[in-house]
C-alpha cells in the first residue's frame, strides 16, 4: 500500500515545477522531455492511463495559450503517429474533447473537418470493432469480398508494388505464411496498375486472396486510414 501511496504522489506531483503560464517553454524542449517521461512513467503502456495523464496535461497547459497550443499539438501529433497497437484511441480522444469543443482556435475549419475525418477512420478500425467490408478484384478478374473471405484468422495487409518496403517485407511474409497454414491471407494493392501489380505478385508467391481497386469503388485506403504502407491488421 506504501508503495501505491508514494506512485500516486509522484504522479500528481511530477509536473509542479513547471511554468506552465511562461508561454517561452513552448520553444524549448522542456515539455518535451516532461511530458515524454510523464507518460512513459505513469501512463505507458494503458490506454486509459495515458488518456489520464494528456488531460492532466492540457488541464495544466491552459495556463498559457502558446503552452496550451504546442501541448496539444504536440499530443495530438504523438498519438495519431503512434505504431503501439490500441493508441489509435488516445487521438480520438483528443479530437472529441479537445479539437471539437471549440479549444483550437488556431485552426481553420477545414483543419478541423481533416482531423475529425482522420478521428473517424480511426474509429472505424478500433481493436474488438467489425473490421470495414468492402469489395475489390482478384487476379482472376473476378469481384471479392472480404467478409466473406473471413473464415478463420486472418492477416490483412495493404501495400503498394512501388513501396520498397513492401518489397522488402512481403517476400518474408510468405516465409512466415508457409510455416503459419491456419492463417488466412488477404493482400490489398492500393494503386491501379494491374500489369505491374501481376508481376510483384508473382515475385513474392504469396498463399492466400490478393485484390486491386482499379477504379476506386473499395474505398479501403479512407477505410482503413492507410497513410503508409505496408499495414497490417489481425481480424
Amino acid at each position: 500500500i506504501a508503495g501505491k501511496a508514494k506512485a500516486l504522489y509522484l504522479k500528481r506531483h511530477f509536473l509542479d515545477n513547471v511554468n506552465f503560464s511562461d508561454e517561452k517553454l513552448a520553444y524549448s524542449n522542456v515539455l518535451y522531455i516532461n511530458y515524454t517521461n510523464y507518460i512513459n512513467d505513469y501512463g505507458f503502456p494503458e490506454t486509459d492511463s495515458v488518456i489520464a495523464c494528456c488531460d492532466d496535461i492540457l488541464q495544466r497547459a491552459s495556463a498559457s495559450k502558446e503552452v496550451f497550443k504546442w501541448s496539444l499539438y504536440f499530443l495530438g501529433n504523438s498519438f495519431e503517429r503512434s505504431s503501439v497497437t490500441g493508441q489509435d484511441k488516445i487521438f480520438v480522444h483528443l479530437v472529441e474533447q479537445y479539437y471539437q469543443k471549440g479549444r483550437c482556435w488556431w485552426l481553420s475549419e477545414e483543419q478541423l473537418k481533416k482531423i475529425d475525418k482522420r478521428s473517424e477512420a480511426f474509429k472505424r478500425v478500433f481493436i474488438g470493432n467489425i473490421c470495414p467490408d468492402f469489395t475489390a478484384t482478384d487476379s482472376s478478374g473476378k469481384a471479392v469480398n472480404l467478409h466473406q473471405q473471413i473464415n478463420k484468422t486472418t492477416v490483412l495487409i495493404f501495400w503498394s508494388y512501388d513501396c520498397k518496403h513492401c518489397v522488402e517485407e512481403m517476400p518474408k511474409l510468405s516465409v512466415w505464411m508457409k510455416k503459419h497454414p491456419e492463417i488466412n491471407l488477404v493482400t490489398a494493392c492500393l494503386l491501379p496498375d494491374e500489369d505491374a501489380w501481376k508481376e510483384k505478385l508473382k515475385t513474392f508467391k504469396l498463399p492466400g486472396t490478393h485484390v486491386i481497386d482499379t477504379n476506386g469503388r473499395a474505398n479501403y485506403l479512407e477505410l482503413y486510414s492507410i497513410y503508409s504502407t505496408p499495414q497490417m491488421f489481425i481480424i
